[in-house]
């Protein structure tokens, strides 16, 4: 018997470079809680929709706080990227957000 999952989570993302060069790795923090509570230990993956190939990140479980950041090399030509975020409560409580940020 699995008990159902958890209540959804609410994602807040934020940009180090709401703009930044291609050449230079953008940095995104994300921030999980569910009401007014930080939750730790949710799994936070990831896709930047206008890269070719799509690859799936996978940032390291929030901490005590609800937050994990993480850096990656911007791949993308010229434009807004948007970038997918996807959340895993350790009780199976999911959340989902978008945001983006432009490459010039």
């Amino acid at each position: 018997f699995r008990s159902p999952p958890g209540p959804p989570v609410d994602l807040e993302i934020r940009f180090k470079y709401p703009e930044i060069d291609r050449r230079d790795k953008q940095i995104m923090t994300v921030y999980v809680s569910r009401g007014n509570e930080a939750m730790s230990g949710v799994i936070i993956r990831f896709l930047v929709l206008d890269e070719d190939p799509l690859v799936e990140r996978e940032a390291s479980p929030t901490n005590d706080s609800g937050r994990t950041s993480h850096e990656w090399a911007v791949r993308k030509f010229r434009g807004t990227t948007t970038v997918k975020v996807m959340a895993e409560a350790p009780d199976g409580g999911t959340g989902m957000a978008t945001r983006t940020f432009f490459v010039r």
